[in-house]
């Protein structure tokens, strides 16, 4: 069988993407694509994929054990689950969906994925976002979720962590040289938005003669709303205060509440532009390295083509 595991990236619409696979499983099973309703979290394969997550499992401690030899008991057993469900169905392939599974992991996480799937032919399917907006929409979220540190002092943190996947192409080549995974699939998420193939793209890579796609359920271009410059820099005000923080989480909402819903791939530019572009630089040689391994020579110009805008 095959397995297309999209380990994200976060940030990339991969919500919108799991609820429309989610929510069309049944008419994907009937065309040969399973997405099996195995450790499903929020439309997407969480409990499988946080389940040797260094950080993630927390998350889900009213279900996954806190001992290590009951993880692994866990995550085996709910892989052979999400196996069985996509034989059941009788399909070629199947989709393993979830962002915990973007971010750089011990040699030991690797193996035991490569084991649970020894038996199948494993492709990875990951989503890259302009790195000055991926970086810009991490931020926003945690402001969102009271993050009360300014950019600089969060970004350091942030990209030293090896669970926030900021090396794009390390993140990509940990998963492909671990697993032995030969076809590593990279799309950009401006490229998919502006093309209109967030939702089918990972369906026409899987079947590239695919013609059911008029009969999914889609759903809203619409994402949640994102802060003008000032207005980050007042959640962030408000964040860093010494008030109670029961009355932040209030006055977040209200401010969230207020601003409208904005278009699927709009621009953000709440950090000043000298920012946006120190990020754009920091990033040369980490695209330079993904261009030369993973995108063919006919493509490359095509590929990166919306980050240059």
């Amino acid at each position: 069988m095959n397995i297309y595991i999209h380990i994200g990236s976060t940030k990339t619409g991969s919500s919108a993407l799991q609820h429309f696979l989610n929510k069309n499983s049944n008419i994907l099973s009937e065309h040969g694509i399973a997405y099996p309703d195995v450790g499903i979290v929020s439309d997407a394969h969480h409990l499988i994929a946080a389940t040797l997550h260094p950080m993630a499992f927390k998350m889900h401690s009213n279900v996954i054990p806190d001992n290590i030899d009951q993880k692994l008991e866990f995550f085996y057993s709910r892989v052979e689950q999400f196996l069985t469900a996509a034989r059941n169905v009788r399909t070629h392939s199947a989709i393993l969906s979830s962002e915990y599974l973007w971010g750089e992991f011990q040699p030991e996480f690797y193996a035991h994925w490569r084991e649970a799937f020894k038996d199948c032919n494993l492709h990875l399917y990951a989503i890259l976002r302009r790195p000055d907006q991926w970086v810009q929409s991490s931020y926003l979220q945690a402001l969102k979720s009271g993050e009360g540190r300014a950019y600089a002092d969060w970004y350091r943190q942030f990209k030293s962590s090896p669970t926030s996947g900021t090396d794009y192409y390390q993140v990509i080549k940990r998963w492909a040289d671990n697993l032995g995974i030969e076809t590593v699939y990279i799309r950009t998420y401006e490229n998919l938005v502006s093309n209109n193939s967030l939702f089918n793209d990972l369906l026409k890579t899987i079947n590239p003669h695919a013609n059911f796609f008029d009969k999914l359920t889609y759903s809203s271009r619409l994402v949640n709303p994102s802060p003008t410059q000032e207005m980050a820099e007042l959640l962030l005000s408000i964040n860093s205060s010494n008030i109670q923080v029961d009355h932040k989480k209030t006055l977040r909402k209200l401010i969230l509440m207020n601003l409208k819903k904005r278009d699927i791939g709009e621009l953000l530019e709440i950090l000043p532009l000298g920012e946006r572009n120190a990020v754009a630089l920091a990033y040369k040689g980490v695209i330079g390295n993904i261009m030369r391994e993973y995108i063919g020579s006919d493509q490359k110009r095509q590929f990166f083509k919306s980050w240059l805008a």
